[in-house]
């Protein structure tokens, strides 16, 4: 048996301060080792997720999969339902760290706070989503502009962080070791992982140390920095 975690690293994460440090702590309080921590990025809870369904064609029945909440599993009670049925057919467990789910209790009173929650993590996405495009449309209409930040700006912490992620799993695997494993540990996927390996390569020709500057960008960010001196 082995147990898994899953962490879905969504645009709101990547606001929030430490997100991402509180699943990975609170699932290998559970036993789950870090090399069997999956992650998917920047997804908006929709059904399609490639590190989630690489993740599902590995388990084995009597496995477990980890999740630190339910809405960061699913936000909508259809597609909760659809996955845990999925797992269900396999032998494997859905375990919650936050709700204490385990999907594969045999009791009622686990189906019905199973359901319950699924629905509670689907309001509670929808008030999200709402105060989010609130926000946006005022900040549309004091004219500001969205878009994607631009990967040339690695005087942003968190973009320098997100090529640190990558820059140390070139270290860790070495460049023939598969493009999906260095992905997983960057945290990333693997068409973004390409896109920023471009940017790690050019910070590489210029000399840069890469140790010292994440230091200063970890700092930038627990300050709330927008940018750091690289």
């Amino acid at each position: 048996m082995i147990k898994y975690g899953y962490i879905r690293v969504s645009t709101r994460d990547q606001i929030e301060n430490n997100s991402l440090g509180i699943q990975e702590k609170s699932l290998m309080e559970q036993g789950v080792l870090p090399k069997d921590i999956f992650r998917d990025e920047g997804k908006s809870g929709k059904s399609k997720r490639d590190v989630l369904d690489d993740l599902l064609k590995i388990t084995q029945p009597g496995d477990e999969i980890w999740v630190y909440s339910l809405d960061r599993f699913s936000r909508t009670l259809r597609d909760t339902l659809n996955w845990i049925n999925e797992l269900a057919d396999k032998g494997v467990a859905l375990m919650t760290v936050k709700e204490r789910i385990n999907s594969l209790g045999d009791d009622e009173t686990s189906k019905i706070t199973l359901h319950l929650w699924a629905m509670f993590a689907e309001m509670e996405h929808r008030r999200i989503k709402e105060r989010m495009d609130a926000g946006r449309r005022v900040y549309l209409a004091e004219g500001g502009k969205l878009g994607r930040k631009r990967l040339e700006d690695s005087n942003d912490p968190n973009v320098f962080l997100d090529l640190w992620a990558v820059k140390r799993a070139e270290m860790k695997y070495g460049e023939n070791a598969p493009v999906s494993d260095r992905a997983r540990f960057a945290g990333c996927g693997r068409t973004t992982y390409y896109r920023r390996m471009e940017r790690v390569r050019e910070l590489d020709a210029s000399g840069i140390d890469w140790k010292a500057t994440a230091k200063r960008a970890e700092e930038a960010k627990k300050r709330g920095d927008r940018t750091f001196r690289g």
